[in-house]
C-alpha cells in the first residue's frame, strides 16, 4: 500500500474493518476485535475511485462505495456491519470480497471446481449471481489503465 491509502478487512461473519495505511501500528496491543468464529477473508486497498465488492456462498453481492466505508474511531472497533444478524443466523457468510473499478473482471470459483468471469460493473448492478454451487472464493482481473 502506499502513503495516504486507505484499506479494509472484510470478514467472514460480514464485517468490513476500514483504516488509514499511514495509521497502521505495529504494536502487538493494537489489533482488530473479531470474535471466536470469526476471520478476515480479504484485505485490499480501497482507492476513491473503487467499489467494495463482498460475495455471500449463495451468490449475493453486496457493494459499497469505498469513500463510504467508515474508518473506526478506536483499535477496539468490530468495524461496520454488512450481513444484517437475521441473515447471519440462517447461515450466510462472505467467501470473497476485492476492491473493484468499471472495467475490472471477477472471476469466481464455485464448489464444483468450475471459474466464472464476470465483469464487475454487471455484478454491481444484478444483486446476485448464478454458480453451479456454493461459491467457495473470487478474484480480480484489473482493467489495462
Amino acid at each position: 500500500a502506499r502513503k495516504k491509502e486507505r484499506a479494509a478487512f472484510v470478514t467472514y461473519e460480514g464485517k468490513v474493518i476500514g483504516f488509514d495505511v499511514d495509521e497502521l501500528s505495529y504494536a502487538t496491543d493494537e489489533r482488530i476485535k473479531l470474535s471466536a468464529t470469526d476471520y478476515v477473508i480479504a484485505a485490499c486497498t480501497t482507492p476513491a475511485d473503487t467499489t467494495l465488492l463482498c460475495i455471500t456462498q449463495t451468490g449475493k453481492v453486496i457493494q459499497r462505495e469505498s469513500k463510504s466505508i467508515e474508518m473506526p474511531k478506536s483499535s477496539a472497533s468490530r468495524g461496520q456491519a454488512l450481513i444484517p444478524p437475521s441473515r447471519l443466523e440462517q447461515g450466510v457468510r462472505f467467501m470473497g470480497a476485492a476492491s473493484v473499478r468499471d472495467g475490472d473482471q471477477v472471476v469466481v470459483l464455485d464448489a464444483t471446481g468450475r471459474l466464472k468471469i464476470l465483469e464487475a460493473g454487471s455484478m454491481t448492478g444484478a444483486g446476485s449471481i448464478e454458480a453451479e454451487a456454493w461459491i467457495l472464493s473470487i478474484g480480480v482481473i484489473h482493467a489495462q489503465a
